[in-house]
């Protein structure tokens, strides 16, 4: 898990959820550029 200077046990609940939804959206994002990387690398050509 990425630091980022924040410590969590500082944070209201608020706070927490809305950084956990952003880093969630970013994972999120992040793996699926990487799962359309694998595709377009190992793909068959089709020509």
């Amino acid at each position: 898990m990425a630091q980022f200077g924040i410590n969590p046990t500082k944070l209201q609940l608020s706070e927490w959820a809305d950084l956990y939804a952003k880093a969630h959206w970013l994972e999120s994002w992040r793996l699926r550029n990487q799962a359309e990387m694998m595709v377009r690398l190992f793909r068959a050509d089709e020509g």
